[in-house]
């Protein structure tokens, strides 16, 4: 084996194929995840190889298996592939890269190393040494953003809450997120437990994202209906405005399984959209209510749609309202589109991961809407009930 020039090869810098090739070794190299060095030699990657109107090809592969394979050994072995033999032999043919061979061949090309993106986390980290015992000791990876700006951005939480604990004041943990991380409020969406560990007042400062209820209020709260999807939500309203139920009914969108979200119940965790004109007497009366701190009892109702994933819903929301049964009457008026042979395959709809769910605890629903969708496997929306049957419903 030659000595390996230490300055760059002239035939690298005259034959732009063998510089690619080059670089896609150390491009391997800078790749943490690499495990083997190699490249296939394909005519779409390798155009030079197989243009044949002159003996350019021949050269550039002597290059290859010869100075690069048996000379200098910056390539460990060549593994033929060739099975036609009116192709080239080199054709699909895998090049095995040495490791070994990183150092000189990151000088032919001028690619110094580059610090792994732990060491860059750990050199940053001096910087800040308070947080060298806390969870941001692992790095964390943003594209296009140092570790020294993120870092910066921790630093910078860390004093606002500090602030805000001192003239005890609150802040929304996508505030938070906004106004230190380059205007980004959802990049704390899933960090929301480092803050706590890093920062130590964060708990009493950074509050918990309030969930937002959208709710039509009565002036007397008999009945609440949950209701699974929006356009549902909104044709029910319409109906109960338009029926004697207008003030004894609530209607809340329950946005999927929103409404069984484990804190909701709490004040200072969800508030309310009113989408009707109501009195402070009757929000009040709602929120008393919802936030259990009176002694009303409504008739609890949910109503979604005739799948799998609805009736999963209504045994999920009876974590928060134990009494919720399943809406008969607004089921009934889905089940009988479903006699007459209507609904979908789970397939058709790309409800396939939709899953039989275990029993609610709601009589009707275990006992006449569950078996009726295991024996058919017909899936039916609740948006197929209207406006006028819903009102012919409610006046009955």
């Amino acid at each position: 084996m030659s000595d390996l020039p230490t300055s760059t090869p002239v035939w690298i810098e005259d034959n732009p194929l063998i510089g690619r090739l080059l670089h896609r070794f150390i491009d391997q190299c800078d790749r943490p995840s690499s495990v083997r060095f190699t490249q296939k030699i394909k005519q779409k990657i390798w155009p030079e190889l197989y243009e044949f109107s002159d003996n350019n090809h021949e050269f550039l592969w002597k290059l290859i298996a010869q100075t690069l394979h048996r000379e200098y050994q910056v390539i460990q072995q060549i593994k033929y592939s060739r099975v036609n033999t009116t192709e080239q032999e080199y054709d699909q043919a895998t090049l095995i890269f040495n490791p070994q061979k990183e150092d000189i061949v990151r000088q032919w090309l001028v690619r110094p190393r580059v610090d792994s993106y732990a060491h860059q986390w750990q050199n940053a980290l001096s910087s800040y040494p308070l947080f060298k015992s806390t969870s941001l000791a692992q790095s964390i990876r943003i594209k296009n953003f140092t570790a020294e700006e993120i870092l910066a951005g921790f630093d910078k939480a860390g004093a606002l809450i500090e602030a805000m604990h001192r003239s005890n004041q609150v802040i929304s943990i996508r505030g938070l997120s906004a106004r230190c991380f380059w205007g980004d409020s959802k990049f704390l969406d899933k960090r929301r437990n480092l803050i706590y560990d890093v920062f130590a007042h964060a708990q009493n400062v950074v509050r918990d994202r309030m969930i937002m209820m959208s709710v039509y209020a009565p002036k007397r709260l008999e009945t609440v209906i949950f209701v699974e999807n929006f356009d549902s939500f909104v044709t029910l309203v319409e109906a109960v405005k338009h029926s004697s139920k207008c003030d004894s009914t609530a209607v809340i969108y329950s946005a999927g399984y929103r409404g069984a979200a484990s804190l909701i119940r709490q004040r200072g965790q969800s508030q309310f959209l009113h989408i009707n004109l109501v009195s402070p007497e009757a929000a009040r009366q709602f929120e008393d209510w919802w936030y259990e701190s009176s002694n009303g009892s409504p008739k609890c109702y949910f109503w979604g749609d005739l799948d799998y994933e609805g009736l999963s819903i209504l045994r999920t929301l009876r974590n928060n309202f134990p009494d919720i049964q399943a809406w008969r009457e607004g089921y009934q008026a889905i089940v009988a589109f479903h006699q007459q042979g209507l609904g979908h395959f789970a397939y058709q709809a790309n409800k396939d991961k939709q899953r039989s769910p275990l029993p609610s605890g709601c009589d009707y629903s275990d006992s006449v809407l569950l078996p009726l969708l295991m024996q058919s496997k017909r899936f039916i929306d609740q948006e197929v009930v209207d406006k006028a049957q819903l009102i012919d419903i409610l006046s009955g």
